[in-house]
């Protein structure tokens, strides 16, 4: 499994924050910039 960027664990309290659950923890989303 590759390193987690920068943004994964705020991501995913924000989402948490939100009400959603997290069951699965390993999909990667990629974001051309």
């Amino acid at each position: 499994m590759s390193r987690k960027d920068t943004y994964h664990y705020l991501v995913k309290s924000a989402l948490i924050t939100e009400g959603w659950r997290i069951s699965h923890d390993l999909y990667v989303l990629r974001i051309r910039s």
